[in-house]
């Protein structure tokens, strides 16, 4: 799945969090290791990681994030 690296320098990527698959949503890694939403309205919860990831994407299309992987 794609990565991006938005302006603040944080890493976003799709995830399910702690909840274990029930619901997708993109996300940063805190310097304490946590994981945190990035709740903006353009990246709502989704049912499953393919909609969370279309959402990131054309998020970052968007924004013109950088592409951090690419292993789709």
């Amino acid at each position: 799945m794609r990565q991006y690296r938005d302006k603040q320098g944080r890493i976003l990527f799709v995830t399910d969090g702690i909840s274990r698959g029930n619901v997708w949503f993109t996300g940063y890694r805190r310097p304490n290791g946590s994981i945190k939403r990035l709740a903006v309205a353009a990246l709502p919860i989704r049912d499953t990681r393919e909609e969370a990831q279309r959402d990131l994407d054309k998020y970052a299309r968007e924004k013109r994030l950088e592409v951090i992987t690419d292993g789709t």
